[in-house]
């Protein structure tokens, strides 16, 4: 039996997948998040949600989140 290593889904894309909490991610305005999300990226990882507009303006306000959380404030799970 051959051993097969299966890469991470992300891993080989061109563009590399960024992280959401960037700056450049963060300056999009609502409204091009949420065209993203709707609509995907074209020839990257990123690809279209078929999901209801409340649901994907739900998305971009969890992404508006991301850089707020910080996981060295109190009463989180790493929080010492």
């Amino acid at each position: 039996m051959n051993n097969v290593y299966v890469e991470p889904l992300s891993a080989g894309l061109s563009p590399e997948v960024p992280d959401l909490r960037a700056q450049h991610i963060q300056k999009l305005t609502d409204g091009e998040m949420f065209y993203i999300i709707k609509h995907g990226v074209r020839f990257t990882g990123m690809p279209a949600w078929d999901l209801g507009d409340d649901d994907s303006w739900g998305l971009v306000m969890l992404l508006r989140q991301l850089p707020k959380e910080n996981s060295s404030q109190p009463g989180s799970k790493d929080s010492k």
